[in-house]
């Protein structure tokens, strides 16, 4: 089936829903990926930015995170991938249910594309506020620590991905009560 065609055989909230996630899952990307989750901001330390798994100085030197033995830092970790995987996940599924013939218009499909989305909106949330709580403690730094641009994606992702699941939600209800009349 063609681009053009599943659209054409495709709701205007299915539609708006494939876009949100396509949003929600660039927003993910960045937030996973990048090192600004958090800065210090001072002379002395030359490790400003924060990320999921590395701090980097402005010198562009950086120092690896993926092997911490922080609890809390590991639970942030962990909340950031299964976060980044729902809603890579859900994305996934909507771009099955409306392009992919076979599973066209599959309702289970949509209900796991749903979930997905929801799953990876609550475990983005998580990520957040762990980090928000234990990062103040952790560099011991609370007057110089800033929350940066990566934390602001992650809490864009999470929203946004739930919009989406949302949309898929009113979808789903919406289809059944047409079934029912």
């Amino acid at each position: 089936m063609s681009i053009r065609r599943g659209f054409k055989n495709s709701s205007v909230v299915e539609i708006i829903a494939f876009f949100v996630l396509l949003i929600a899952n660039g927003l993910s990307m960045f937030a996973f990926s990048t090192t600004s989750w958090a800065y210090i901001d001072n002379k002395v330390f030359n490790y400003q930015g924060y990320g999921l798994w590395r701090i980097c100085a402005t010198t562009g030197s950086c120092s690896l995170l993926d092997g911490t033995r922080s609890e809390w830092y590991m639970k942030v970790q962990a909340c950031g991938i299964f976060g980044m995987l729902g809603i890579n996940i859900a994305l996934l599924l909507v771009i099955s249910y409306l392009f992919v013939e076979w599973w066209q218009k599959d309702i289970e499909l949509e209900v796991a594309a749903i979930l997905c989305s929801f799953a990876g909106a609550v475990f983005y949330g998580l990520a957040v506020s762990i980090y928000k709580e234990e990062m103040p403690n952790w560099v011991g730094f609370r007057t110089d620590l800033e929350f940066g641009n990566s934390m602001t994606m992650a809490k864009s992702a999470a929203v946004v991905s739930a919009v989406g699941g949302g949309l898929l939600l009113y979808d789903v209800i919406k289809k059944r009560d047409s079934l029912t009349v």
